[in-house]
């Protein structure tokens, strides 16, 4: 759906739904090289990273915060059902973070533990 890069910017997701989507890599979101990403009260359902990683969002060389947003039945043909995660800082916050897929965090390969 949406692919966002850049070098010192900032991007904020506010609310939404993303469902149904489908991208080689982050179904929904591939967002990379922003300095400060932020992802507030959306969901991310039945989404899809056909050929890699990021079922829902794939974030790479990122600082991102995601609150109170929901990851339902999302998946990736490798790694991160619902986020992967590759040389990113992140905030993860689990009120109410919830999350119902298969491999909802992945690291490069190792588990990300859930905050």
């Amino acid at each position: 759906v949406l692919y966002i890069s850049g070098s010192a910017s900032t991007l904020t997701v506010t609310g939404g739904k993303y469902e149904d989507n489908d991208a080689k890599v982050g179904g929904a979101l591939w967002i990379s090289g922003i300095e400060g990403a932020s992802i507030s009260g959306a969901t991310f359902k039945n989404n899809e990273a056909t050929s890699t990683d990021g079922g829902a969002i794939y974030l790479n060389a990122t600082r991102v915060e995601i609150t109170d947003s929901t990851f339902e039945a999302n998946r990736a043909k490798n790694h991160g059902g619902a986020i992967a995660l590759f040389k990113t800082v992140a905030n993860l916050n689990a009120s109410p973070l919830v999350v119902s897929s298969m491999v909802p965090f992945e690291y490069t390969g190792r588990p990300f533990t859930k905050v």
